[in-house]
């Protein structure tokens, strides 16, 4: 099966230094990159993603944008010096505008808005900040709480937090604010335990280890007795660059590893992760705070957004890899495989099988139609849907050709193949009649041919009409056959 692949279809570059990037997609279709810089708040159009373009900028009240976020039409920034959050209205997104100014929050590193519009602010050295923006431009703190994070996550009540200086993974009840209750804690070997992402279905949680050569860990949340770290990945590539974010979008989780670019994986077994596709941003190697700080795999254009810290906003596209199809074709009264059968699609000719009777294809994600055919045997269709990357096998046994003229189809509104099994030593015709007897066409048959076509003329090229039409051969042994003919 092919790889996925990850290329580079825009890119914005207009200031000197860049962190954290998201997305946002307006009703009218517009789609956003919030870009953090070292200045404030680059907001892109990335609509057409080869011709980004700025719409506007909110000057920062601090050194460093840290965190970006989004809730309705709204977005959320935290910065790091000072510590403050910013509010930009997002309802015009051609004309965005910031809403207040800024608010001291000392929880101000990273952030994430749930599903109901709690905001969680967090700094390893600050306490767990919670406000409620459910009404974004009139922020209310919920509380302040005694859990010193780097970055967490939330999602039906639950809070996943990552501490760097106890190295764990902590599970909060969120879901009574403004009370919060520890749930599980769970020690794990790691450099500096940064940041993470739930898989869809809640059952295993990945993070992120931001540190010289850090990397992935996949803990299985399913055990009522507590999380169990289960699996890591290493960036193969680059063992010594540092891992920053993970975020996942179906079944696969992509991240951003700084120095070494972005990664795409396949995480449908999380235990298991494999690498789909991978692009480097950065020209450096090595461990390094550059490089890939951001990624957002969100917008409804399938369009994925990165930002690199010496580079810029990137826009990639993300294809994945065709299904693989190994199909074996055999004949059906002895259950022998049937060397150079040839498989068409509505493209054409796909393959042929080889002495094992195999054939292996790739298949773009939907429904295919294909046609086998092998000499001396009726043909066959195969009706199958595939997704992406998936690997499927079948087995279509082919008929042997009787002794009597097969057409396929046998009701046409024109063309038609006539099968029959092939004379290897013999030349033959075959004899187009009409109910009356008449003959309206004769069609040539060279030794071996196990088919020959007709189009649905006379022999002065004019089209049969409507009727039922006989098929006779002028070889010994077999027998006529028919094919009725519908305007």
């Amino acid at each position: 099966m092919g790889a996925d692949e990850l290329t580079p279809i825009g890119r914005f570059y207009a200031y000197t230094y860049y962190t954290d990037v998201w997305g946002y997609a307006a009703p009218d279709g517009t789609e956003l990159a919030l870009l953090g810089t070292a200045q404030g708040l680059s907001i892109v159009d990335v609509t057409d993603p080869g011709s980004p373009a700025e719409v506007a900028f909110i000057p920062g009240a601090a050194t460093i944008a840290s965190d970006i976020k989004t809730y309705g039409d709204h977005a959320f920034l935290v910065s790091n010096n000072p510590r403050v959050l910013q509010i930009v209205s997002l309802a015009d997104p051609h004309h965005p505008v910031e809403i207040g100014g800024p608010r001291f929050v000392p929880a101000s590193h990273n952030m994430f808005i749930d599903e109901y519009g709690m905001l969680y602010a967090v700094r390893p050295s600050q306490p767990l900040q919670v406000f409620d923006v459910s009404d974004p431009e009139n922020p209310v703190e919920v509380g302040s709480y005694p859990f010193f994070y780097h970055d967490l996550y939330v999602r039906n009540g639950r809070a996943y937090g990552l501490d760097p200086t106890a190295q764990r993974l902590e599970i909060l009840d969120v879901s009574l604010l403004p009370e919060i209750t520890l749930e599980q804690s769970l020690p794990y070997r790691v450099s500096y335990a940064h940041g993470g992402w739930l898989t869809g279905d809640g059952r295993y949680f990945i993070a992120t280890d931001e540190s010289d050569a850090g990397h992935l860990h996949v803990f299985d949340l399913t055990d009522p007795a507590g999380p169990r770290a289960i699996a890591q990945w290493e960036n193969p590539f680059d063992p010594e660059a540092s891992v920053h974010n993970v975020l996942i979008e179906g079944d696969v989780a992509y991240v951003s590893w700084y120095t070494s670019g972005i990664f795409a994986l396949d995480v449908r077994d999380p235990a298991r992760p494999q690498l789909l596709a991978h692009y480097d941003t950065y020209p450096g190697r090595g461990f390094a705070f550059d490089g890939v700080f951001g990624i957002y795999p969100y917008l409804p254009s399938g369009n994925i957004l990165a930002s690199d810290m010496s580079t810029g906003l990137w826009i990639f596209r993300h294809r994945a890899a065709d299904a693989q199809l190994t199909l074996t074709v055999t004949d059906r009264e002895s259950g022998l495989p049937l060397r150079d059968a040839i498989v068409r699609n509505l493209a054409g000719e796909a393959g042929t099988t080889d002495a094992d009777g195999r054939v292996t294809i790739e298949l773009a994600e939907g429904s295919h139609m294909l046609e086998v055919e092998h000499p001396g045997h009726l043909a066959r269709t195969l009706d199958l849907t595939v997704t992406w990357r998936q690997i499927v096998t079948r087995r279509l046994a082919l008929p042997p050709l009787p002794s009597h003229l097969v057409a396929q189809p046998s009701v046409t509104d024109g063309p038609t193949t006539i099968r029959f099994a092939p004379s290897a030593t013999v030349e033959s015709d075959l004899r187009i009649h009409d109910i009356g007897g008449r003959t309206l066409r004769t069609l040539r048959v060279s030794p071996g041919a196990g088919a020959v076509d007709w189009d649905g003329r006379d022999r002065e090229g004019r089209r049969v009409p409507a009727g039922m039409y006989w098929i006779e051969s002028s070889a010994p042994d077999l027998a006529p056959g028919r094919v009725q003919v519908v305007r």
